[in-house]
C-alpha cells in the first residue's frame, strides 16, 4: 500500500478476496473503487483451506455459479473481444455477478473440443469462455445467494442472446 501511495495512486480496482487489503489501502488514502473477486474452484484438496480462510481471516470466497461459452459471430473482429467483454462485465455487475475470463490454453482447448467449436487445428478463435460467480461484498448476507445467483445467470444469458455480435451462448 505504501509503494502505491508513494507512486501517487489515489484510486484503484482491486483483485482480492481479502477485505483487509481494502482497509490497508484506505489507511494510505487509496480509494478502492471496486473489488474484483478471485474465483476459486473448490475441490477435495482445497475446500478446508478455503473454509479456514473465510472463517479465520474473513476472506470473501465466491463460489463459481456457471461457466459461459460465447461463440462470436464471424464478422466480429477478434481485436474487439476485450471491448465486448468489458461491456459484459458491466452488465454482469447489474445482475450482481462477477466475471472471470478463462485464460488457460489447456482448459480452452478442452471446452472447444467438447462443445465442437474447434477447427481442424483444435482452436476456435471466435470463442470466449468465462466463469460467473455471485459478486459478494463485505456486506452480502443473502441466504438464498445460490438460487438468486442462478436466476441472475439465466437473466444475463437471456440478455447476451440479444446481442447481434454473439452467435451462441452456452452454459
Amino acid at each position: 500500500a505504501q509503494i502505491l501511495h508513494d507512486l501517487g495512486i489515489q484510486k484503484m480496482s482491486l483483485i482480492t478476496n481479502n477485505p483487509r487489503k481494502i482497509s490497508g489501502l484506505k489507511g494510505f488514502g487509496i480509494e478502492v473503487t471496486s473489488r474484483i473477486p478471485l474465483l476459486v474452484e473448490t475441490n477435495e484438496f482445497n475446500s478446508r483451506y478455503l473454509e479456514t480462510k473465510a472463517e479465520k481471516l474473513g476472506h470473501l470466497i465466491a463460489k463459481p455459479l456457471a461457466t459461459l461459452v460465447i461463440h462470436w459471430q464471424e464478422s466480429v473482429n477478434p481485436e474487439a473481444y476485450p471491448l465486448y467483454l468489458d461491456k459484459l462485465r458491466a452488465i454482469a455487475v447489474n445482475f450482481n455477478l462477477a466475471v472471470q475470463i478463462e485464460t488457460s490454453a489447456q482448459i480452452i482447448a478442452q471446452f472447444n473440443s467438447h462443445w465442437g467449436f474447434a477447427n481442424r487445428h483444435g482452436i476456435a478463435p471466435d470463442v470466449s469462455i468465462m466463469h460467473l460467480s455471485e459478486h459478494i461484498s463485505e456486506h452480502s448476507e443473502d441466504v438464498n445467494a445460490a438460487q438468486n445467483g442462478m436466476e441472475a445467470v439465466e437473466e444475463l444469458v437471456q440478455s447476451l442472446r440479444q446481442w447481434s455480435e454473439i452467435k451462441e451462448v452456452r452454459f
